[in-house]
């Protein structure tokens, strides 16, 4: 079940772009920054859970599972938001190990500016903290680009470890 934060307001409801976005023009450096703030959170795992996302002041969303994990909420709610971003998104799930963690997320591909992206995200869950990493590349590029995000995110993990 899903819940729109905004519906009781229509202007709103018409868009859902950041005033920044709505006002500049295709291409240029406002137009490609937008903030979304997500959460997810889980009682227990598996258990009840939510997520829920905003762009300040201008559109948010949430919902809730009945049986999930604190990280299926956290990648469920940038997932919602990406699909309200493109309504051409595709995307597949993924659990995967890294450096000895399971990581849970989704592989997305979809078109922005003419071109193909592919994005991912993942989460998961250490010592208490959750964390969500999200990384995006043109696919003309996210060969290259791809083994510069694997090797960011193995040295993440691998400084959290240090910390412990």
């Amino acid at each position: 079940m899903q819940d729109d934060l905004f519906s009781s307001d229509p202007e709103l409801e018409q868009s859902y772009r950041p005033v920044e976005q709505a006002t500049a023009p295709k291409g240029s450096a406002l137009w490609e920054r937008t903030t979304v703030y997500t959460d997810g959170a889980c009682r227990g795992t598996p258990g009840p859970g939510g997520w829920a996302w905003a762009i300040p002041g201008v559109r948010g969303r949430s919902g809730f599972d009945p049986r999930t994990t604190n990280q299926r909420m956290e990648v469920q709610a940038a997932l919602d938001a990406m699909r309200k971003e493109y309504d051409d998104l595709e995307a597949a799930p993924v659990n995967e190990t890294i450096a000895g963690h399971a990581l849970v997320g989704f592989d997305l591909n979809f078109f922005y500016l003419d071109l193909t992206n592919t994005a991912a995200i993942r989460s998961l869950r250490i010592e208490g903290t959750t964390y969500t990493i999200f990384f995006q590349a043109e696919d003309r590029e996210y060969s290259e680009i791809g083994m510069v995000f694997a090797a960011m995110t193995l040295s993440l993990l691998q400084g959290i470890e240090k910390k412990k």
